[in-house]
């Protein structure tokens, strides 16, 4: 695992930027830099309109205005200029203090160009990626006209990407260019008025995993891309439609490009399509075409003989080809080349009706496919960076999860998507659920009486000008993203469905513009209102907040390990000590209970607190606490027990073992990490530190893995491997966790299984008379699985209670199923037991070729449980092997730990270990 973690660093450090629409004989200018903006209230009383800005007029020069770049919110912009002061808006209750009005009005945009050389026949195409939410453009003070029936003429809504042809409004040499930016309900008389009847204004949004947004998220979340279309010709969209045969032997290729034409006459090209292995070309076509219109254009297919498929990670090699498109005139004069990465690979969906429902299931290049993944979402001033991306996408794969929900089209560009695509991971994109609710869609209270009216079963999507708003949102979209292997899906709407006019519009798009993964009309377990025989396939029953392990086995009608949980997760997960002391002030960390800063950062409406559900249970199950570190310690047992509960009943269910009952086919823990700072839905913090519940998912995602089944008691094996596993070997401990000195039984097991499945090892309960012989309630299951030659695979830990957790099933709510009055699993004795039995661990720590070793021994008599490693003295973000661990008396254990930023390894480091019973420190050489 380690070297390959070295091999993957080592290939993303080398990497450099691949121009996904490389030309030949063009011209590009990327708008990044060198913007100014001024909000409109400063051009009261100057007689300047907004047009007129960037014209070198005198009285521009007493405009107060803020150095900007491209892609950046407004707000982003005033915090990076310093308009709010030295002070971190998202700290302590920061955020609530911002009550600026110029946020809620119009901003003009000023910068200038250097116009490119235009040829007869030539075309300057202005690319708009992504505003919100509305804008003007002029160009040398003149307003230009915009070309776009699907929005009345006007640019409107951040997912619609425009190309404007702005060649009779540049002049050579130096040009102004302007704009007119109109934020998400907007306010005042100088805001744009739309054109058209529509139900909301559809933008970016993080409904409850994030306050309502100061400034709606006004600006540019993509570039801004000037173009020169050679006699009109403007190749994009460049991808492959892949049909897999004779057992993956074979590979039936279709090239597709889109055109944008901006010729009023029908003309003929010639386009030739290549296929490029490293540099070698593989396979080609070419033909003669009549193009006269903007369309997508499929091309001659080609045959390719033993194919290198894209697979996800956790499958095999995610290989890339480039795809090289090339668009001739017809006398044999090259116009423009486009290449673009592309993977081969086939999708298979559908669903299979259970007892239960329907559920959907995936399948890649033939083999059966369980998803295992979260909740993506962006940061909150939709700024993250190339390195933070990367990181995150690191710790997915880390954590061994396959597939990453994007509940909105995220991403500042195409970054996500191409890292996505060389790591095997995969995605499912598709629109937020902030469109389905009318509070979350217009920033208001559910109370406020002048709320817009949404539909219960359709959302807010409901005109005919908004169908043809989000249909033309959903083709961009689609032609910006359909050539990424890593997407499986279009998910086409969230907590609700579309309508029937806009999910034919879906599929026709869909159809004509892809043809290589299906639309999923909901997250949801909706029906189609087209077709009956066309359901989601997934569900989404909860829960949202915390359970204890043994809900995700024995639950079998809501949100338990069977079906697709297409969003599900454990509710509060605390950010560790140093996180906590950078989003709170230290008078706001007295205390984590009634605390409304706290709430502050939990979320907004039904998950306000982490009173309500997160921290009663903790009293319960592991005692009150004295403080803050008590306290963060209590609760990543808490985070930790109920999300490696969730995962591992998600793998252990993989094979179906029942008629009636359906296999987990896929899990979305939600969510991966939060948008700004907060305590509840994540694996790693804002600040990119792993939370416990981030080592409890990558444990319980091993690709071989052992397991305990709360529910039944019984042990149970995973194997993510495309091959079968034989002669194994299982271990197995059990301690008194009150007298804990040496173990109560012992056992050994022969496992092997089949490859890609899981199953349940018989005969491995816990006889009954050792646990009737445990001293008090609580006990320790160790378990380990060994190879042939007796080397360690696999090792899991369980702190257990005779006392089952008691789930109160005939109160559960859509985000939760209360635990039963007085039927909580208790640790407390435990925890006071090893308070007083304190172990100290001892080891080496040695630093090689940027890589940790160490070596810990626990030489005590009584266990040493739930260690937590940090290492101390570096800034960098480090992947270790295993942590939150646990070693028994006389026992070793080897961690490891990979930096993954290429910082040079310093020799004063030391790990820090703090665990239940254990404080030690230990130096690295």
């Amino acid at each position: 695992m380690n070297k390959y973690i070295t091999l993957l660093i080592m290939i993303f450090m080398s990497l450099v930027s691949f121009n996904l629409q490389a030309e030949t004989n063009g011209t590009k200018i990327n708008f990044k830099n060198d913007w100014t903006i001024y909000p409109i209230d400063t051009l009261n009383n100057t007689n300047l309109s907004w047009n007129q800005i960037g014209l070198d007029n005198a009285k521009e020069k007493r405009l107060k205005g803020y150095a900007a770049k491209i892609p950046n919110t407004i707000l982003k912009t005033l915090v990076d200029d310093g308009y709010f002061g030295n002070v971190d808006i998202f700290k302590g209750d920061n955020y609530l203090k911002i009550n600026d009005p110029s946020l809620l009005k119009p901003w003009v945009y000023s910068n200038s160009f250097i116009a490119p050389r235009l040829l007869a026949g030539d075309h300057l195409i202005l690319k708009l990626e992504g505003v919100n939410y509305m804008a003007k453009l002029a160009i040398n003070g003149n307003v230009v006209s915009i070309d776009s029936q699907d929005t009345y003429n006007q640019i409107i809504n951040p997912f619609i990407i425009y190309n404007i042809d702005v060649s009779k409004y540049v002049k050579p040499g130096v040009n102004s260019i302007t704009f007119l930016v109109s934020p998400p309900y907007c306010s005042g008389e100088e805001c744009e008025k739309q054109i058209g009847k529509y139900t909301a204004d559809f933008s970016v949004g993080f409904v409850d995993w994030a306050p309502v947004s100061v400034g709606n998220f006004g600006g540019f979340y993509r570039p801004i891309k000037l173009e020169v279309a050679h006699q009109g010709v403007n190749l994009t969209a460049a991808t492959i439609a892949t049909q897999l045969q004779n057992n993956n032997a074979e590979a039936i290729i279709t090239p597709q490009v889109y055109v944008n034409y901006f010729n009023t006459t029908a003309n003929q090209y010639k386009i030739v399509a290549k296929l490029f292995d490293r540099g070698s070309e593989v396979a080609s076509s070419n033909e003669l075409i009549n193009i006269e219109s903007s369309g997508n254009i499929n091309l001659s297919r080609m045959l390719v003989a033993n194919p290198k498929l894209w697979w996800p990670f956790t499958m095999g090699t995610p290989f890339l080809y480039e795809l090289q498109i090339s668009i001739y005139t017809a006398n044999g004069k090259l116009l423009q080349q486009t290449k673009q990465r592309v993977g081969v690979r086939q999708i298979e969906t559908g669903v299979t009706a259970y007892a239960s429902g329907y559920y959907r299931y995936f399948k890649i290049n033939g083999k059966d496919l369980q998803i295992r993944g979260s909740g993506w979402t962006d940061g909150m001033l939709l700024n993250d960076s190339y390195a933070d991306t990367l990181q995150k996408l690191i710790y997915v794969k880390d954590m061994n999860l396959n597939t990453i929900r994007l509940e909105g089209f995220w991403g500042s560009d195409q970054t996500l998507y191409d890292l996505a695509d060389q790591m095997g991971i995969l995605i499912f994109p598709g629109w937020s659920c902030v469109w389905d609710w009318s509070y979350y869609v217009t920033y208001r209270s559910p109370s406020d009486p002048n709320l817009p009216k949404c539909d219960d079963i359709y959302g807010c999507i409901l005109t005919s000008d908004d169908n043809s708003l989000i249909t033309a949102a959903f083709k961009s979209q689609l032609l910006y993203l359909r050539a990424h292997p890593s997407i499986i899906a279009w998910m086409v709407d969230s907590d609700h469905q579309p309508t029937a006019a806009l999910e034919q519009k879906y599929d026709k798009l869909t159809h004509e513009l892809d043809g290589t993964r299906e639309n999923v009309i909901s997250a949801a377990e909706v029906v189609s209102t087209i077709s009956q025989s066309q359901k989601a396939g997934l569900k989404m029953r909860g829960p949202y907040a915390y359970e204890p392990p043994r809900y995700w086995y024995q639950d079998k009608k809501y949100g338990g390990a069977f079906g697709f949980n297409s969003e599900v997760g454990v509710g509060g997960s605390l950010p560790s000590k140093d996180s906590m002391q950078r989003m709170f002030y230290p008078d706001q960390l007295t205390s984590p209970y009634n605390n409304p800063v706290w709430d502050f950062h939990v979320g907004p409406y039904t998950f306000h607190s982490l009173d309500q559900y997160f921290n009663p249970e903790l009293v319960i199950r592991y005692g009150s606490t004295l403080n803050l570190d008590d306290y963060l310690t209590k609760a990543n047992l808490m985070g930790y027990e109920a999300t490696r509960g969730m995962f591992e009943a998600t793998a252990a269910a993989k094979t179906a073992t029942s008629g009636s009952i359906a296999p987990a086919t896929g899990i979305i823990q939600w969510m991966l990490s939060g948008p700004w700072p907060k305590l509840y839905w994540q694996l790693f913090d804002y600040y990119l530190q792993p939370t416990a519940s981030y080592y409890a998912a990558k444990l319980a995602n091993r690709k071989i893995h052992v397991m305990y089944n709360y529910d039944n008691k019984l042990l149970y094996i995973n194997n993510d491997n495309l091959f079968a596993l034989n002669n194994l070997q299982l271990k197995v401990k059990v301690y008194d966790a009150l007298n804990d000195t040496q173990a109560v039984f012992e056992s050994s097991l022969p496992i092997s299984i089949g490859p890609n499945q899981s199953l349940a090892i018989a005969n491995s309960n816990i006889p009954q008379q050792v646990l009737d012989a445990i001293s008090g309630n609580n006990y320790y299951l160790d378990i380990t699985l060994n190879d042939t030659n007796a080397n360690e695979i696999d090792n899991n830990f369980y702190w257990l209670s005779k006392k089952d957790d008691q789930l109160d099933y005939a109160n559960t709510l859509w985000f939760v199923t209360p635990i039963a009055p007085n039927g909580s699993a208790d640790f407390t004795s435990m925890l006071n037991y090893l308070e007083q039995h304190k172990v100290n661990l001892v080891g080496q720590c040695q630093i090689k070729n940027n890589q940790l070793y160490l070596e810990l021994a626990n030489n005590s008599k009584h266990y040493s449980v739930f260690n937590d490693l940090t290492l101390v003295g570096s800034s960098q973000h480090v992947l270790w092997s295993d942590n939150y661990i646990s070693i028994a008396p006389q026992q070793q254990k080897q961690i490891t730990a990979q930096f993954n930023n290429g910082e040079l390894v310093k020799s004063q480091y030391y790990v820090a270990i703090h665990g239940l019973n254990s404080d030690s420190v230990i130096q690295c050489y």
